[in-house]
């Protein structure tokens, strides 16, 4: 029987000296946060270049030329790269398993099948979601296929633990504070974009008290309640530093280092879906205005974008948190497992 000695919280990064594992991470987590940025209507980057070969004009619907420049750059940069990362390391296996492989090919097949579909002719897009369905399934099976590979590789057996790491109730403390100002933030300052600034560029020259008395006492009572259920669920969600903080405690052979991580992780996870979710708060306050106070201009506020963007860059920075965090200050060794003989 085998039994494994040792497994950080959360990372396969206790290798360092296995740089075929560093480029399966990397291009795994550029796989993921070009998912992250491209699924409609998690990530803004479907919006930008949707819109961008729509051919509607740009200046129309919010969305600059620069903004279309840099999510489009950035995306497909990351697609190459992270690609290239993982036929690297999957070509500098001793003998690739036949599973990996197909894992490898799935997953960068699927993220390059999200990546295009914006830019597909709307017939395509027309299929009732189904090609974003085949490429989400062939992510999904790419990525349980790497991660069963990794799971079967061994683990890595800490060395004694040194005095960098040890805990430290103050920066714990800081951590946790800072991961749990990131998703209340972000509920702060939606609430105010979604009560004022967003009912005032949402109409012409209004003021955010005329538009809120010009609408029937229905729309308004819709609106609200769901500008208070999206409060009410990023409040909840401002609370999962803080339980992770109370689980993380709870693991034995847990390093500091990862408890700080996780936290951190936490942090801006809740600060992303925050961020993302914010626009399903201010829906039915959009299509009351639209009904109600024509011209209806239908244009994101200023303060708007910046969510949405801050949804997807906090969310593709929980994956780059999760995956490529430093080690903790451990004195490691090579993967190693220990087999404990069976009568």
């Amino acid at each position: 029987m085998t039994r494994i000695r040792y497994r950080s919280v959360m990372s396969i990064d206790r290798d360092r000296g296995a740089s075929r594992r560093r480029r399966a991470q990397w291009g795994g987590a550029l796989l993921a946060a070009i998912a992250i940025v491209m699924t409609p209507p998690l990530g803004i980057g479907s919006y930008v270049l949707g819109v961008a070969a729509a051919g509607y004009p740009l200046d129309g619907t919010g969305v600059a030329p620069l903004a279309v420049a840099v999510v489009g750059g950035a995306v497909g940069l990351a697609l190459v790269v992270g690609s290239a990362l993982i036929v690297s390391a999957l070509v500098a296996r001793p003998r690739p398993r036949p599973v990996t492989t197909a894992g490898a090919v799935s997953l960068i097949a699927g993220t390059a099948l999200l990546t295009a579909l914006p830019l597909a002719p709307s017939v395509v897009l027309g299929l009732m979601g189904f090609p974003y369905l085949v490429a989400i399934a062939l992510m999904g099976f790419g990525a349980s296929a790497c991660a069963s590979a990794w799971m079967r590789s061994g683990e890595t057996a800490p060395g004694p633990r040194v005095e960098s790491d040890r805990e430290r109730p103050a920066t714990l403390a800081a951590t946790l504070a800072v991961a749990t100002l990131i998703p209340l933030s972000l509920l702060a300052t939606g609430l105010v974009e979604a009560f004022v600034w967003g009912p005032e560029a949402q109409t012409d020259g209004l003021t955010a008290a005329e538009v809120w008395a010009a609408l029937s006492a229905g729309d308004a009572a819709a609106a609200r309640a769901g500008i208070i259920g999206w409060a009410v669920i990023s409040a909840l969600l401002s609370l999962l530093p803080a339980l992770v903080a109370v689980l993380a405690r709870r693991i034995p052979d847990a390093a500091p280092a990862d408890r700080r991580r996780a936290i951190r992780v936490a942090g801006l996870f809740a600060g992303g879906m925050v961020a993302t979710l914010h626009w399903v708060g201010t829906f039915s306050l959009g299509m009351s205005i639209a009904d109600t106070l024509p011209p209806y201009t239908g244009s994101l506020s200023g303060p708007a974008a910046v969510i949405v963007g801050l949804g997807s860059f906090l969310l593709a920075s929980a994956v780059f948190a999760a995956l490529l965090g430093r080690p903790a200050a451990r004195a490691h060794t090579s993967p190693v497992r220990e087999v404990t003989p069976t009568r």
